[in-house]
């Protein structure tokens, strides 16, 4: 019954090869509801996605891929984000970075800086504290936590009978440390300090 309410696409891609920006089977149309912002979230399969597994290098350390998945949840709810952006701060495709000059792709410490300098002043982004980015989540808003010392992003996901927000706590998805369809803000980030975003 939900689909319907939704934007389906026939070339889907959620493959893994990351850096470019994926394809997914559905996006926002005009109506925002919880039900229909679980579905952008579940179908990229955040904990089995081969997209979002942890890489283990040479070396011994790990990379993860939370900004990745943030940016991913973003593009199919269909608002301005920073996979990739122009040196001007426009957010742009994979393909057209190939070809302007000063284009970079975002880790999360930039996309920290972007939303401060750009997504606010010149997106429609909005920074707003715990209680409401729940609220926002739980009406199908497009949501976003980081911490801010820039080293993870997870995407704010509407409550459910078993994952409630508990005035400090949001409720989350996430590519990470570990990859978790549903968890909390205080297990993904302990007592960090916290910056939540959300989009219209």
């Amino acid at each position: 019954m939900i689909h319907h309410m939704l934007k389906k696409t026939e070339n889907c891609n959620i493959d893994s090869i990351r850096y470019k920006d994926a394809v997914p089977l559905y996006q926002y149309d005009t109506v925002r509801s919880a039900a229909c912002y679980n579905v952008l979230i579940d179908q990229f399969d955040v904990e089995n996605n081969e997209r979002y597994k942890i890489e283990e290098l040479a070396d011994g350390r790990k990379h993860s891929w939370c900004n990745i998945f943030a940016a991913d949840v973003m593009s199919a709810s269909g608002v301005p984000f920073t996979h990739w952006v122009s040196s001007d701060g426009k957010p742009i495709s994979y393909e057209t970075a190939q070809n302007t000059k000063g284009a970079y792709e975002c880790t999360v410490w930039l996309h920290q800086i972007w939303l401060n300098e750009y997504g606010i002043k010149e997106y429609g982004w909005k920074k707003i504290d715990a209680a409401e980015a729940q609220k926002r989540a739980n009406q199908g808003y497009p949501t976003i936590v980081l911490n801010t010392i820039g080293s993870h992003i997870a995407v704010v996901r509407p409550e459910t009978d078993d994952w409630k927000y508990d005035n400090n706590s949001v409720i989350v998805s996430q590519a990470g440390a570990q990859n978790f369809r549903y968890s909390t803000s205080e297990l993904c980030f302990k007592s960090e300090e916290l910056a939540f975003f959300t989009h219209d």
